[in-house]
């Protein structure tokens, strides 16, 4: 009975392990797919919030 449960638990763990090595492995796969596509592509402008009237603030306090 209990080396069922062992022999289940360590074909689950060998599944998880599988799996999360196979994930990273498509997923760095991905990402050089996507650096190749989009090589030649500036990266998107950050624009800071405007800044805020703060005489219009007190006027209304």
């Amino acid at each position: 009975m209990i080396k069922e449960i062992g022999g289940i638990f360590v074909f689950l763990l060998i599944i998880v392990i599988f799996g999360n090595i196979w994930f990273h492995f498509v997923e760095s796969i991905l990402q050089k797919i996507k650096k190749i596509i989009h090589r030649h592509e500036k990266p998107p402008v950050w624009h800071p919030l405007p800044k805020e009237d703060t005489q219009q603030d007190e006027k209304d306090a």
